[in-house]
C-alpha cells in the first residue's frame, strides 16, 4: 500500500493575541509560520495546506512566498484544510503554526511510524508532555469533516492513540506563551536549533 501524508497548518489570528506575534515571531530570521511549513516540506510531507484567518491572510501569504504550499482563508479552520487535502492521503499531520521549532526529523519520525500503525493517532511526547504536531489517520479526520471538533474526535478514538517519545523540545514550545517565547529566545541564542 502506498502511503501519502498531507499536512494542515492552522494559522489562527488568535496566535497573534496579546501582542505575542505567534505567527510572525522571528525564528531566527523568518516568521514562525514559515519555519513550520519549511520543516514539513523538508520532511517530505506530500502536501501542505495552511488555513488562515482573513485578518492575517496577506501577511501569511507574504511570509510563505516561494514555498510549495496552498493557503486557504478560512478562519484558520482545520475543517477547511481537511476539505482541500488530496483524496489519496492516508493520514493528515495537524500542525499549529505557533510551534516553529519542531525539527524536520521529528516530522519524519511521524511519517516513518504511520505505515506500522496506520489506524492509530500518533501523538508526540516530550518529557511527559504532549507535543505538536500530531498525525491522524484519514478515517479519523473524516469525523472532523462530519462536524465533530478535534477534541471530540480525539476523545472518541482515545483507544487508538499511540505516543511517540521524542527529545525534540520544539514540540512543546508555542510562541503564544511568554515562558515558551523566552525559552525560544534562549534556544535561538544558543544555536541549539
Amino acid at each position: 500500500m502506498q502511503f501519502k501524508i498531507s499536512a494542515v497548518v492552522t494559522a489562527h489570528a488568535s496566535f497573534e493575541a496579546a501582542g505575542s506575534s505567534g505567527l510572525f515571531f522571528p525564528v531566527p530570521d523568518r516568521p514562525a509560520v514559515r519555519r513550520c511549513v519549511e520543516s514539513l516540506l523538508e520532511a517530505k510531507v506530500s502536501e501542505v495546506i495552511v488555513t488562515v484567518d482573513e485578518t492575517v491572510r496577506d501577511r501569511v501569504v507574504e511570509a510563505l512566498a516561494g514555498l510549495s504550499v496552498r493557503v486557504i482563508a478560512a478562519d484558520g479552520s482545520l475543517r477547511a484544510g481537511l476539505r482541500d487535502i488530496d483524496p489519496a492521503s492516508t493520514a493528515v499531520i495537524v500542525f499549529p503554526a505557533d510551534h516553529p521549532l519542531v525539527c524536520p526529523t521529528t516530522i519524519e519520525d511521524l511519517l516513518e511510524e504511520h505505515p506500522f500503525c496506520r489506524d492509530n493517532i500518533l501523538v508526540l511526547l516530550f518529557d511527559g508532555k504532549q507535543g505538536q504536531p500530531s498525525l491522524f489517520p484519514r478515517k479519523v479526520m473524516e469525523e472532523v469533516l462530519s462536524g465533530l471538533s478535534l477534541p471530540e474526535v480525539i476523545s472518541r478514538y482515545s483507544g487508538t492513540i499511540r505516543y511517540l517519545v521524542t527529545d525534540d523540545d520544539g514540540t512543546v514550545l508555542a510562541t503564544g506563551e511568554a515562558e515558551a517565547r523566552e525559552r525560544l529566545r534562549q534556544i535561538l541564542l544558543s544555536d541549539k536549533k
